[in-house]
């Protein structure tokens, strides 16, 4: 009122000096002006019906224009009135109109701001509308929209949805649905619904929560999920932001609200029809809708379910209200095993999140990684706990289950590093720095990671540093990724460029184009850029000494693996797989350490069809060996059906070759091309998922290997195979888990053998035979048969902790023992490793000159049983005396041996460089690196010549070399030429005539032994053990003549050794020069002939002819001249002795009860005198003739003359 005060007050004045000063003059004017005055407020008022008639605004213009058009009519009706009087000349009404026009126009200055009062109720009304209509387009649209924003793929949350659950898909989203509720309304006397209330029947709200109404349900959006669809996979998934909340409201009076269909009214009315809720109605004098809503938020947990692939998900931001909002928002994150998850923090925010893992079957264990971003954060303390970090206002919790890694990016801004949070030890360590944003100028990323170390401040065995620098002359040069060795305190990465200007060659990948490139090449920066690329991203797979290997993360590289040296950090070596570079269903997924190689398993991603899942590769310096292939039910179907039998490429397919021909390499690096190893393992799924089948293929032969055993262990391993004399092939399986080794006959669902080793801890190969150690420290070889026969070959210092006197406890170890044994674990005062070995009670101790050597215990060697070793490092052969002391003498307090005390070794066979040892009998076959065959014999040191092999003949004149190795050498007459081929023909040396002896019809695969020459130099004899054949050799004519079949037959020291058993044979004794000896054993033949050549020659001729048989007819032939020759009965055997030649024949065990109950003859031819009796004849004829000499010897001629006086 008061402005309507200024107003009239004003007018008054005004008044006053117009009618004072100016009535005359404006008198005229005044009334014109009233005409004026009237008419344009009848024109306004016109215009305000025109306005209303048509008027298509928001509902806040259309209020105030209704109210502007009630004070425009009262204003022209006043102002008519005024103009009336004034032409009637009635002033005064005139000026009282006026005066009450001025009242009205003060009213309408007052109703202006009433306009605004109910623009801004309007305004309120229309908000609650737009607020609903909002959460009404979000659940239509299905909670979360999919953009694309400059190459980054998100997924938004649309404002107003309550989303309880987001579950990741592959080509989309599920969202789960919760719903707001909103308070209903107690009322009588009408209805929201019929849009009217009796006065004094106003509607009150009820806020009891149990009868809230849901509010999704009743806009119409009855879906509890949606599933969003999107084309690329996301790179972000906003965190939605809306939590569950219970609604309040009030109302205010709003003319035309009822009438209004704003955005949202509709959606409200609908939720009037049960009687539960009032949004808009018409209580008298005034219409009244919601004007205003108050959201009471209440705890909401929003679970978040995500697949393997990586994704960030980021808090949202600028929300109105956020910590009331945020406060009431937890999140349950379940990742999958294999994926990479950034958690986006924002400033102000406040997170409350726990994280878990879904990790089973084939991808439990697999690496998961979870990162939380906190670097839009300015400040914010950070505090580990048990199972949870906070950082300023957020808190995020994991799981009792057990992770792999959660980082943090930390608050003040990225500068690069990420720490790993170690909830044992509640701190933070650093495992990550990117250099492209690393901006301390004080310190190098070395130096900051080097006091780090120091300060145990960094997180596992290598820190990953991307982007990073070298310092070269004045500027710093990019090598990519690079590692930092937290115990090595070194950095590890790839110098690609250091190369370039070096010169290289092509490597060739086929036989086909070897050769084409010839001319000389030099490293490029373009050769070098696959490498940097490479080196950019690249991951560190294995340490090996010196030695890093790293390999690429995308396969556009044809190299899988290199190798480089940690102090130049140039690429040493390259390992190449054409598959990984020309395949897409091919990736590297994991390179490991396994001991001193490295293993590297590339998998295929898609088509598993096939069957074939994963290959895995043994890496060494120069090899790569394929030796497992992994598979599935397809693979397993693919064996069952191939009946033993399958290749390499027919189990695994799809392997592609490759399609280049040549490479560049630098002259100093090694380029590594893939293998197959000989024994591959295989193992897959049989269909059922708990089960897993293993068997092994070998491919040289395609033969499939599978376990006999019902149930075989899933550790069970194929170690080695070996063959039976019989045959067969024996496989040799063993379980860690269960200590058992199986011996297998044959491949392919055979027969087994399960051989029990108490104690068994592990299984190898040397060579061929299988070995076996225990926790007691025993090292056993097993038998190449199912005869279960387990031998003792060594003991290890396991076993020598146990046995402090260990050379007393050797003899009594129980068990099979093979001929030595030896002793691992020794040590000397210095600490130094002994080799020691324990043969027939003798303890062989290695001389202390020889630590360090390659050693290899022979065994015993001749009569005198000396100790031989073998240097497999210089090639020499050393004889090794026995401590004469007692043995416990040779040891200090400490139980290591005195060095001083161990005898020294003695070289022997000169000097010799020598190869290819072996035992023989108990002598030792040694061939020098020059190609002599030397045959050893203990107390000699130089050796006796026996042969020389092909390297050696082609080498030298054979005549002159011959008598060169004569003169050197101990020797006998002959030294066997070997020859390499496969087809060489028998020859020998024949030292004393310089002769060649050469023998056709024969090959050396025939193993003819060379036994000497007749004592007339007339024949050459060769013995066959192929055949059996004893042969004569006639010098002058070259022929060859059998001399009778012997199961074995071989000059022994100065003895002939003849065996026998071929039925009715007759054998004749050759004479050989150089032998006083002949032993003939022959239980199945019919005859041995004593000729007069061999009374002669040999001093002692024993023959053993008796058969098992008794009614088998055996016979001695004695040919004698007749003079000087008495038999000596000894005990069972028959003496002939000529005592003027000092020699005898010694027919051994005839006078036995088995010769006499047989038809055993002797036949004696006395010079041209004969006679044949039998053993009986003989003993009837004893009693009657005289001694010889003394008791026991007769004279024969006597014996022969009486069986002719008394005939049978």
């Amino acid at each position: 009122m008061s402005l309507v005060k200024t107003a009239l007050e004003a007018d008054v004045a005004v008044g006053e000096v117009s009618l004072s000063a100016f009535s005359k003059v404006f008198e005229t004017i005044a009334i014109g002006g009233e005409v004026v005055g009237t008419a344009l407020d009848m024109l306004n008022l016109g215009l305000d019906i025109y306005e209303l008639w048509t008027f298509d605004g928001n509902d806040i213009d259309k209020a105030a224009l209704g109210i502007k058009f009630t004070f425009d009519l009262a204003a022209s009706q006043v102002a008519a009135a005024a103009f009336g009087a004034g032409l009637a000349g009635a002033a005064g009404v005139a000026t009282a109109f006026t005066a009450a026009g001025v009242l009205i126009a003060g009213l309408g200055i007052g109703v202006a701001e009433l306009v605004v009062s109910y623009g801004n109720m309007a305004a309120r009304a229309n908000n609650v509308g737009d607020t609903i209509a909002t959460i009404y387009d979000a659940y239509k649209g299905g909670g979360y929209k999919y953009e694309t924003k400059d190459d980054n793929r998100e997924l938004v949350p649309l404002a107003g949805a309550v989303v309880n659950q987001i579950e990741m898909g592959h080509k989309g989203i599920t969202v789960g649905f919760d719903s707001h509720y909103i308070y209903r309304t107690d009322h009588s006397g009408g209805s929201g619904s019929s849009n009217y209330f009796w006065p004094g029947h106003m509607p009150t709200l009820n806020k009891k929560r149990s009868e809230a109404i849901n509010l999704k349900d009743g806009i119409g959006c009855k879906e509890n999920s949606r599933i969003v669809e999107f084309d690329g996979r996301p790179d972000c998934l906003i965190l939605p932001a809306t939590p569950k909340a219970f609604i309040s409201y009030d109302y205010e009076a709003l003319p035309f609200a009822t009438t209004s269909h704003h955005r949202g009214y509709d959606l409200l009315r609908g939720l009037e029809e049960d009687g539960r809720f009032d949004f808009d109605f018409y209580v008298f004098l005034s219409e009244y809708i919601i004007t205003h809503l108050y959201f009471e938020y209440v705890k909401t947990r929003i679970a978040v379910v995500l697949d393997k692939r990586s994704i960030r998900l980021q808090m949202f931001s600028h929300l109105d209200k956020v910590e009331e909002v945020q406060r009431n928002l937890s999140y349950d994150v379940e990742g999958a095993a294999g994926g990479e998850y950034c958690i986006g923090l924002v400033e102000g925010s406040y997170l409350a999140m726990t994280l878990s893992l879904n990790a089973s079957g084939s991808d439990a264990g697999t690496k998961t990684t979870w990162i939380i971003d906190a670097s839009s954060l300015k400040t914010g303390n950070v505090e580990v706990g048990n199972n949870f970090v906070k950082i300023g206002g957020n808190t995020i919790t994991v799981s009792s289950e057990k992770f792999d890694g959660v980082w943090l990016i930390k608050p003040g801004g990225d500068s690069g590093e990420r720490s790993l949070v170690n909830f044992e030890t509640k701190q933070l360590l650093v495992q990550y720095e990117d250099g492209s944003k690393w901006n301390n100028k004080n310190e190098t990323i070395l130096q900051h990671l080097e006091k780090l170390a120091q300060e145990h401040k960094l997180a596992g065995e290598f820190v990953v540093v991307d982007n990073y620098e070298v310092q070269e002359k004045e500027k710093e040069r990019p090598v990519g990724r690079a590692y930092f060795d937290v115990s090595g305190d070194r950095m590890l990465y790839t110098d690609a460029m250091a190369d370039v200007g070096l010169e290289c060659e092509v490597v060739f990948l086929n036989d086909i184009d070897s050769g084409k490139y010839q001319q000389r090449e030099w490293y490029t920066e373009e050769d070098a850029v696959e490498d940097a690329i490479a080196a950019k991203n690249a991951v560190l797979g294995a340490v090996v000494g010196n030695d890093a290997y790293f390999f690429h993360s995308h396969n556009n590289c044809y190299t899988a693996l290199w190798r480089v040296n940690a102090e130049t950090h140039r690429i040493t070596a390259k390992y190449y797989i054409s598959t990984l570079s020309e395949d897409p269903n091919f990736k590297i997924s994991g390179v490991s350490r396994n001991g001193e190689f490295v293993t590297l398993a590339i998998s295929r991603t898609h088509h598993a069809g096939e069957g074939l899942l994963q290959i895995i590769y043994i890496i060494r310096e120069e090899s790569m060996v394929l030796s497992t292939v992994i598979g599935n039910k397809n693979m397993f179907k693919r064996i069952n059906e191939s009946e033993g039998s399958l290749s390499l490429n027919d189990l695994v397919g799809g392997m592609q070759t490759s399609k280049i021909s040549a490479l560049k390499k630098l002259k100093n690096q090694a380029f590594v091309l893939p293998s197959i190893a000989d024994i591959v393992t295989v193992v897959c799924k049989d269909g059922v998922d708990s089960d897993q089948f293993c068997c092994w293929l070998r491919t040289s032969d395609s033969t499939i290997i599978r376990s006999s055993l019902p149930n075989p262990p899933r550790d069970l391993i194929l170690t080695t195979s070996s063959y039976r004399e019989d045959g067969y092939e024996m496989f040799y399986l063993y379980s860690v888990e269960n200590g058992f080794v199986y011996c297998q006959q044959g491949s392919f669902y055979s027969n087994f053998t399960r051989i029990t080793i108490p104690g068994l801890t592990n299984l190898f190969t040397v060579q061929g035979e299988v070995f076996a150690t225990t926790k007691e420290g025993r090292i056993s070889r097993l038998p190449a048969d199912r005869s279960n026969s387990v031998y003792l070959e060594a003991v290890n210092e396991d076993w020598l902790a146990q046995h402090k006197t260990w050379w007393l406890d050797l003899p009594g170890l129980e068990g099979k023992k093979s001929t030595s044994i030896s002793v691992f674990g020794v040590r000397d005062s210095n600490n130094r490793v002994v080799p020691v070995w324990y043969q027939d009670g003798k303890v062989v101790i290695a001389s202390p000159e020889l630590l360090g050597n390659q050693l290899r215990f022979l065994g015993l060697c001749g009569n005198e049983q000396v100790p031989l070793l073998f240097d497999r490092e210089n090639g020499h052969l050393y004889k090794q005396p026995v401590t004469s002391g007692a043995m416990d003498a040779m040891f200090d307090s400490d139980g290591k041996l005195i060095s001083d005390k161990i005898p020294e070794a003695k070289i022997m066979v000169g000097n010799e460089r020598i190869k290819e040892p072996a035992m023989m009998d108990g002598y030792l076959r040694v061939t020098t690196e020059s190609g002599i065959i030397l045959v050893v014999d203990g107390h000699l040191e130089m050796g006796t010549l026996v042969a020389v092999n092909m390297e050696w003949q082609k080498s030298t004149n054979l005549e002159a070399g011959m008598e060169t190795l004569a003169d050197i050498w101990p020797h006998g007459d002959m030294v066997v030429l070997l020859d390499d081929s496969d087809d060489s023909k028998p020859a020998w040396f024949h030292l004393a005539s310089a002769e060649t002896v050469r023998v056709q019809g024969l090959k050396m695969s025939d193993h003819p032994m060379w036994m000497g020459m007749s004592t007339d130099g007339a024949t050459f004899y060769i013995y066959v053990q192929s055949s059996g054949f004893l042969y004569a050799i006639d010098r002058e004519r070259k022929t060859m003549i059998e001399k009778g079949k012997f199961t074995a037959a071989k000059v022994q020291g100065n003895s002939l050794v003849l065996q026998c058993t071929s039925p009715n044979a007759e054998i004749n004794i050759p004479t050989l020069i150089g032998l006083d000896f002949a032993v003939v054993s022959a239980s199945n033949a019919k005859t041995v002939v004593i000729d007069e050549e061999n009374w002669n020659h040999y001093k002692v001729i024993t023959i053993d002819n008796i058969s098992n048989e008794g009614s088998r007819e055996r016979m001695v032939e004695i040919n004698h001249s007749g003079e000087h020759l008495v038999v000596h009965i000894m005990g069972s055997n028959m003496v002939f002795v000529d005592g003027s030649r000092g020699s005898s024949v010694n027919v051994a065990n005839v006078l036995a009860k088995e010769a006499e109950q047989g038809s055993y003859k002797v036949k004696v031819r006395l010079g041209i005198d004969e006679e044949e009796f039998t053993i009986s004849d003989f003993r009837d004829c004893l009693g009657k003739a005289h001694p010889f000499l003394k008791d026991g010897i007769f004279s024969i001629a006597e014996i022969i003359a009486l069986i002719k006086d008394n005939p049978q």
